[in-house]
């Protein structure tokens, strides 16, 4: 026999508890708050549930791949190693797609580019500036822009608080002011007016009916107010921006001249004018929404293709550490330490999430540079992954090359899936799974939507994990008063009054106190679930059961729950969606509570040693694993 491996403990505990809080503190920095940066591009609820869902069934679906052959091939580590590095580069990577739409990104103004007071700053069309100068596709919405001679814009000197926003697209045209007759001067004005006015969007049969007078009546209106100021002043260049107030000075003047006789006529063309400007906005707003929505589509597509490819790669890197950790403690015998490293994983996410979200709440601008303050989130995130990278290299893993027990799915399934017990609480894990994802995706949005600053999102991050700690001393003694279907159902009865509770919201503040029911709603509901005798097998198959029952809560629930939750957000708002939450809850609460009781598995008869001899009899596939130990622990 060969001589045991020199194994250290100490050394390996160490490694793997560092590993799992910085592996943790970097997902906690970023993941609870990327649907907000996909919101900040622009995107839709909807949007922002496909793109999670579409991650989180990539990651359900490959990580057991990934898995599998990183322990065929005998390539652990290589795999454990690139998968950290992939995910590091994918999710920094997507800080570069906010170039697409940096308008949404950019409330953060450095000193030395702050605009003074006294000039006019178009806060409604930032985003509109934005992709028209970097989304050159959106190009093609536009129609053909009016000719306009530089010889009709020569006046005293330039308006105050008129500013340019593309690169000139005039194209002079021959002759000058000299060169043609007064008559026909001002017919050429009138005719470039009217072609300005449907470049703009009204219709050209009633612009073609307008007279001069009207012409500069929609002028004078549409230059008044600082919204239809920006808008117009978006779509025109500085010299038809020129030309538009030169017509509304030289008339202003005639207005001056003949003010008695021009008021009869105004006020009879009063609600021709203001349908034609009614019209003019309108259709100023809408392409100015048919431009945004192509800039979202376009977005979009680019988040997901970025993280569909990234996920591919990087999804197994938790599986592939807890699977290490086991088989390493399973084979030097040292399996009662397996579990408690995920209190590091508790300290990571009690700690950061409030400390990024403090710096970010007070933070104008990053470096002092034009990099908004939610960036941090990544850089974060980033820099703590790095640390992560470079402790995968000291990571225990056990020397064996391939793994030890054979796959335990089928009997996980078979627990799982064909036990009437086990079929409920899929069934609840799934409906939990989907609600889950309804607060965990959208939550921050409603607080958003009450204008409260990421600090209050860090709040509810750090007692949410607090209050597990409770829990996980008082879990046992309630479960022996209550029992698994007991504990199970308090818990739904509890998410649905913490659901319907955030459908009330009238401050920000007033989520923290529903944070403190994720003890019951969460915590409890897994500690009951785990706990029952009926997915308590073995060690090795106790496992493969939680890896079922954690895919179907994370994977299949929170993946089809980000979908549905995204739709319905869009269509009746947070408030309708978490009421719909609460309201699955507590109906599905009485439902499992009295199902549970009539699946109760009667009580197994005392396990005597002349079974245990029987099992001889058996084949390979039946006898479990660890047969003397499950009989002990049964007696």
């Amino acid at each position: 026999m060969d001589p045991p491996e020199p194994v250290n403990l100490n050394r390996a505990i160490l490694f793997c508890n560092f590993f799992n809080f910085f592996f943790t503190a970097s997902k906690a920095c970023l993941f609870p708050f990327f649907s907000l940066y996909l919101r900040l591009l622009g995107l839709t609820a909807t949007q922002t549930g496909v793109i999670i869902s579409l991650k989180t069934l990539v990651a359900f679906i490959f990580a057991p791949l990934w898995t599998k052959c990183a322990v065929q091939c005998r390539k652990r580590r290589f795999v454990f190693t690139f998968s950290i590095f992939i995910m590091a580069v994918t999710y920094l990577s997507l800080t570069l797609v906010s170039n697409q739409n940096h308008a949404a990104l950019s409330h953060c103004v450095p000193a030395h580019k702050q605009i003074p007071n006294n000039q006019s700053k178009f806060t409604s069309t930032d985003e509109i500036i934005d992709i028209l100068n970097h989304n050159k596709s959106v190009v093609s919405l536009l129609p053909t822009p009016p000719q306009v001679d530089k010889t009709l814009n020569t006046s005293e000197g330039q308006v105050n608080n008129v500013s340019s926003v593309s690169p000139s697209s005039v194209h002079t045209s021959p002759g000058s002011p000299t060169e043609m007759p007064a008559d026909d001067l001002e017919d050429k004005k009138i005719e470039i007016s009217k072609d300005i006015l449907i470049f703009l969007g009204l219709e050209k049969e009633e612009v073609q009916k307008m007279t001069r007078q009207d012409i500069y009546e929609v002028f004078k209106e549409m230059m008044s107010t600082e919204d239809m100021r920006g808008l117009v002043e978006n779509r025109l260049d500085a010299e038809t921006v020129k030309f538009v107030w030169k017509v509304i000075r030289e008339n202003a003047n005639i207005e001056k001249a003949s003010k008695s006789s021009a008021s009869k006529v105004r006020r009879k063309r009063d609600i021709n004018i203001t349908s034609l400007l009614a019209s003019l906005k309108t259709s100023l707003h809408d392409l100015r929404q048919r431009v945004k929505n192509r800039g979202h589509d376009y977005t979009f597509a680019v988040v997901i293709v970025i993280l569909l490819i990234g996920e591919l790669f990087a999804c197994p890197v938790e599986k592939l550490a807890d699977d290490f950790w086991f088989d390493y403690l399973e084979k030097i015998d040292e399996l009662e330490k397996y579990g408690k490293h995920r209190i590091w994983c508790s300290m990571a996410y009690m700690t950061f999430p409030v400390i990024v979200t403090l710096i970010v709440s007070n933070t104008d601008c990053l470096f002092g540079m034009d990099i908004p303050p939610f960036m941090l989130h990544f850089y974060l995130f980033g820099s703590l992954l790095g640390l992560t990278f470079l402790l995968g290299f000291f990571y225990p893993i056990s020397a064996d090359a391939k793994a030890k027990y054979k796959s335990k799915l089928r009997r996980g399934l078979g627990t799982t899936c064909c036990k009437c017990v086990g079929l409920l609480y899929v069934l609840t894990l799934l409906l939990v799974g989907m609600i889950y994802a309804a607060y965990y995706n959208f939550l921050f949005w409603m607080i958003q939507d009450l204008n409260g600053s990421e600090s209050v999102m860090g709040l509810c991050i750090t007692i949410s994990t607090v209050v597990e700690i409770p829990m996980l001393f008082f879990s046992k003694e309630i479960i022996q008063r209550l029992g698994h279907g007991g504990v199970a159902s308090l818990s739904l009865l509890m998410l649905s009054g913490r659901t319907l509770y955030y459908s009330f919201l009238w401050t920000p503040w007033a989520v923290l106190p529903a944070e403190m029911l994720h003890a019951l709603t969460h915590t409890a509901l897994w500690y009951a679930v785990f706990n029952n005798p009926t997915f308590n097998i073995n060690p090795v198959a106790d496992r493969s059961i939680r890896s079922i029952l954690s895919s179907i809560y994370f994977g299949i629930g929170f993946a089809s729950g980000s979908i549905a939750s995204g739709l319905i957000y869009d269509t009746y708002g947070s408030a309708v969606l978490y009421r719909v939450c609460s309201l699955i809850s507590a109906i599905w609460c009485p439902i499992f509570f009295i199902l549970q009781k009539c699946c109760q598995p009667p009580m197994e008869s005392e396990i005597k040693y002349t079974r245990l001899l029987q099992s001889e009899d058996l084949s390979d596939d039946e006898v479990p694993d660890d047969w003397l130990e499950k009989a002990l622990k049964d007696r």
